[in-house]
């Protein structure tokens, strides 16, 4: 499954052997339903969407470069009207830097990536979680 697409200036964290995510959960601990798809939650999707929107939807779930991005993210879609929040948590996922099951790319905006892995995997790769 091995898929890792970004520019060179627009790479993933990495610390040592991993590469650092965060994801905005819903519940501290997290559990398997913070990383099911879009899809997989029931949320819907525009009309309008491109095929690779449907496609990073239907098999991909975000993440971002830094808690700050991820907070920021979340509490732009606090301020929507009507609100549309995704979590009162952000994880920070350690990925092996050599995994074979987990594929990540960069899509924007700038600091924003896709990952494709089995949820209970992803669940296995949180590290820690704080408050937004």
């Amino acid at each position: 499954m091995v898929e890792h697409e970004a520019p060179a200036n627009w790479q993933p964290t990495q610390e040592g052997n991993f590469y650092v995510f965060y994801r905005i959960v819903e519940t501290d601990p997290p559990t398997v339903t913070d990383f099911l798809t879009a899809s997989a939650r029931g949320r819907n999707i525009s009309r309008k969407a491109t095929p690779q929107r449907l496609d990073d939807w239907a098999r991909r779930i975000s993440v971002f470069q830094t808690a700050d991005r991820a907070r920021a993210a979340e509490l732009a879609m606090r301020a929507l009207r009507p609100p549309h929040p995704i979590g009162d948590f952000i994880a920070m996922l350690l990925i092996p830097v050599n995994s074979q099951d987990v594929a990540w790319k960069a899509t924007p905006p700038v600091g924003h990536f896709t990952l494709e892995a089995a949820p209970s995997l992803l669940l296995d790769c949180v590290h820690s979680v704080v408050a937004i």
